[in-house]
This record gives structure tokens, sequence and C-alpha cells, in this order.
């Protein structure tokens, strides 16, 4: 329809874990299978859950820490994402070395 804009809203993305394992073993990415949805939309916005960044980086956090690997985000690209939201509470996962505030010292 002429005028339309077509926007899709995800919740959060983890690319970390069990997610990761998968990429690793089979080269894919979690969309890759989807129908066309993602790339037919103008905008795709998601939450990014996790910082990007070396999965060692996570040995001093006492909590769930999800260290998404570099590779990892062509895979945002590939499915459409063309917007990452980063704050919430994952974000400073890997402190400096990620896409988190730095370390205070």
């Amino acid at each position: 329809m002429p005028g339309e804009v077509r926007l899709i809203f995800t919740g959060d993305i983890l690319l970390s874990r069990q997610v990761q394992a998968q990429m690793q073993e089979t080269g894919r990415g979690p969309w890759d299978d989807w129908p066309p949805l993602l790339r037919q939309a103008d905008w795709v916005l998601g939450n990014l859950e996790g910082a990007v960044g070396d999965g060692t980086d996570c040995s001093h956090r006492p909590r769930p820490c999800f260290a998404i690997p570099a590779a990892a985000v062509r895979y945002l690209s590939a499915a459409s994402f063309r917007t990452l939201g980063l704050a919430n509470n994952h974000a400073g996962d890997l402190g400096a070395s990620g896409s988190g505030p730095p370390r205070r010292h």
C-alpha cells in the first residue's frame, strides 16, 4: 500500500550461551530459516541482551554474563536489524571491553 511503513520491534536478542554454540556448530544465524518477515520490513529494532566481546571477560561476574562474539554481529545485519538497543541490565557485562560503561578503578 502506498505510504505504508512497516516497523518491527523485537524483545531481547541473546546471541551467547546455547545460541552461540548453535551458531558455531552450524555456521548459520538464528534467523536463517525464518520467513522473509524481517527482510520485508522498512525498519527492524531489537534489544541486544549482552555485550560484544570476549567471553573470558565474564569470569569476574557473579551473575549471568552474556558475551556476544564479534563474529555473531553479522547475523544481525543479515536478518535486517537496523537499530539495536543496548540499555539493559547486561550492557555492562564485559565492562570497558564490551559495549558497557567503563569500569571505575
